[in-house]
């Protein structure tokens, strides 16, 4: 999704239409994604310098939108009252669920940070202090870009636009404002998907770690004795010494395996939809998770301080009982609201739940009870 977004900006600095471009924008969504795979690829040093940069690039961004747009409040512009039925638009709760679906996409990001806790250090004490932390930030940072958005543009402009960003900046500093903004937005939506392949990859080693997924897509580290580079020499040596290498990743070594799987994901994803049905596909997927994720958590709890097996103070879910009652009430009704529009998402979903049920008990789990591991 990050590259689709990368792709509509490029495409809307250049002056064509969403409706046009659907080739353009798949061939330029892809390419990012086989870039970020490259710098991911080359090591964990060139990932992070890029991602340093790009997140420069990103607040000088967002920064601009903030102090112009706030800047302009002090000359509000007044605009005609836009009703979306004259759009033929008709309003549903699914309406409502696909936005709320969007918006907590925009938000995303913490949840990886669960992905590499184990590079984090001391992950128990630091991981919850980074996880409010950067959200109260974010926050902040996206409502006052919001409030700039529709303190400098017309409600009917912000409808319009399938890229307001551009809007904006071509609004102050006309065509040649417009590119500027659309190449930091770019190089953003570029170091945002950097950050996403690198979890990703850690969250696919943790899958083979567990039995989930086939050995192939984890790490390979060098083996004893081996002080061959993969990444560098002929492609005959390179492929021997991936051949020839053990699997392991916790020493900081490159995942490439798990890069390259995600990245044929996510361009297949790029091929098959765009981007407002993904955000409604995988935000069904995500929040399903999240309410079975709650449901088990919370009554293996409860069982075990009933069992006595454990004290509340050592639950896995360190919050009062009814916020998780709330979340998960919350959580069902988002989902089953968005499915009430998409029903063939709802199929998707329920063909993902049953496949991967089917795998574990009947593939993995016997696997891991000879193996007397526990998944």
């Amino acid at each position: 999704m990050l590259a689709l977004v990368f792709a509509d900006y490029f495409c809307g600095a250049l002056g064509l239409q969403h409706a046009e471009s659907i080739v353009i924008r798949k061939t330029l969504a892809i390419s990012a994604i086989l870039f970020v795979a490259i710098v991911n690829g080359t090591g964990n040093k060139q990932s992070h310098i890029v991602t340093k940069i790009f997140l420069v690039c990103k607040l000088f961004g967002l920064g601009f939108v903030i102090i112009v747009g706030l800047g302009s409040a002090a000359f509000p512009q007044k605009s005609a009252p836009t009703l979306l039925q004259e759009q033929n638009v008709e309003l549903t709760i699914g309406n409502y669920a696909d936005a709320v679906l969007t918006a907590m996409w925009a938000y995303s990001g913490w949840e990886t940070l669960s992905y590499v806790a184990g590079e984090v250090i001391n992950p128990q004490k630091n991981t919850s202090i980074v996880i409010n932390t950067s959200m109260a930030i974010v926050i902040l940072l996206f409502m006052l870009a919001n409030v700039a958005y529709f303190s400098a543009l017309t409600f009917a402009d912000i409808i319009k636009s399938m890229t307001t960003g551009l809007t904006f900046s071509e609004h102050f500093l006309g065509n040649a404002g417009t590119l500027l903004y659309a190449v930091l937005i770019c190089l953003s939506s570029v170091g945002s998907l950097n950050v996403k392949t690198f979890t990703a990859s850690r969250l696919t080693q943790a899958a083979v770690d567990r039995g989930f997924l086939p050995r192939i897509f984890k790490t390979v580290a060098s083996s004893p004795g081996n002080t061959h580079d993969p990444r560098g020499g002929t492609t005959r040596p390179m492929l021997l010494s991936l051949a020839n290498r053990s699997l392991q990743y916790k020493d900081g070594s490159v995942p490439l395996s798990s890069i390259i799987f995600n990245s044929l994901l996510g361009v297949l994803y790029v091929i098959m939809g765009e981007f407002s049905t993904l955000v409604t596909f995988i935000g069904i997927i995500e929040y399903t998770m999240v309410f079975f994720t709650l449901i088990g958590l919370f009554f293996i709890d409860q069982k075990s301080i009933q069992n006595m097996e454990i004290t509340e103070q050592d639950a896995t879910l360190k919050v009062n009982r009814w916020l998780v009652v709330v979340a998960c009430v919350t959580t069902a009704l988002m989902v089953l609201s968005s499915l009430s529009r998409h029903p063939f998402a709802g199929i998707a979903v329920i063909f993902f739940l049953v496949a991967g049920t089917i795998s574990y008990n009947f593939i993995i789990r016997p696997k891991t009870d000879l193996d007397g591991t526990v998944p």
